[in-house]
């Protein structure tokens, strides 16, 4: 069914660094390091095979990679010169100071990198989400928040061919709100949006999660039942008939029976339909069917093979 897309907390995107913690590496590495890098100009090229794993840490993980890259390089240095102290017997080199600078340097030039590729990674999750959005609403009817009838048009000819597939069947729940026209003209259209918002969330809450549930158009309503039959799908949409007959939605009092009903016809892929377009024309036929009959009932279409009687007309 469908969820509801948040956008992303720019707290979230890196990890959390003490403040106090930055601010001692800062004053102590990072300055020494910016005034190597801008003033003496002074990167040997062991420093320089250093910045490359610095900045590929650096640019896909923000200035979290800034700071392990750090680590990383600072625990190879540390190990060089203990390596030289023990194999010149306790002698350190001779350039462990300007070493130890260069550390500054490549933490400077990591931390600069990281700061831009956070500022990066947050634009670029900023804008996936907002094409996720705009995906969903394309997809969505405004005000049910539902499927809408394009999205509804693809999703039931991709379970045909997944029926084709796998040899399974397929049900299409066409339903309409009886005497929807008499509700607005007594109560209004923001009452009457009110009304199909509430049984949008019961349709929700009567199929399964695998189900589509679209709004066909004005108080109509569709719904895909995958691997179901006829016969399965009229029992789900006795469930829903009977169920907003039942709901206290407001304004029903003035309703015929005073009460809020619907009518529902179905229809079965294949029994029913070998195409799309012939699916729908069939399950509309068994509503037209049950509005006239009587309204409050769910009617299943038939096949011209089969006997008339076998024709299910549940009655409220």
């Amino acid at each position: 069914m469908l969820s509801s897309v948040e956008l992303p907390n720019k707290e979230k995107t890196s990890k959390n660094v003490p403040f106090k913690y930055l601010l001692v590496v800062f004053l102590t590495v990072v300055l020494p390091g910016f005034n190597e890098i801008f003033f003496n100009f002074k990167v040997n090229i062991i420093e320089f095979f250093y910045l490359i794993p610095a900045f590929i840490l650096s640019y896909y993980l923000g200035l979290y990679g800034g700071f392990l890259a750090i680590v990383l390089v600072s625990l190879s240095v540390v190990a060089s010169h203990t390596l030289h102290w023990w194999l010149g017997r306790g002698q350190l080199a001779s350039n462990l100071l300007d070493d130890l600078i260069g550390l500054g340097s490549i933490l400077a030039f990591s931390l600069m990198v990281g700061y831009f590729a956070e500022k990066m990674l947050f634009r670029n999750k900023m804008l996936e989400m907002a094409n996720a959005k705009l995906q969903m609403l394309a997809m969505t009817d405004e005000l049910t928040r539902l499927y809408n009838h394009r999205y509804f048009q693809m999703r039931l000819e991709e379970e045909i061919q997944r029926s084709n597939r796998q040899n399974n069947h397929l049900s299409l729940i066409i339903l309409d709100m009886d005497f929807f026209k008499q509700y607005n003209d007594t109560h209004g259209h923001p009452m009457g949006d009110y009304l199909l918002q509430l049984t949008s969330n019961l349709l929700r809450e009567k199929v399964r999660v695998m189900d589509t549930v679209a709004r066909y158009g004005g108080e109509e309503f569709v719904i895909i039942l995958a691997d179901t039959s006829g016969e399965q799908a009229v029992q789900v949409a006795d469930r829903i008939r009977q169920a907003i007959q039942d709901y206290p939605f407001p304004g029903r009092e003035t309703q015929p029976g005073g009460r809020i009903t619907v009518s529902v016809g179905i229809a079965s892929y294949p029994n029913n339909a070998t195409t799309k377009e012939e699916l729908i024309q069939r399950a509309d036929e068994a509503l037209y069917k049950a509005k006239k009959e009587t309204r409050n009932a769910v009617q299943l279409s038939f096949s011209v093979s089969e006997d008339k009687s076998h024709l299910r007309l549940i009655k409220g």
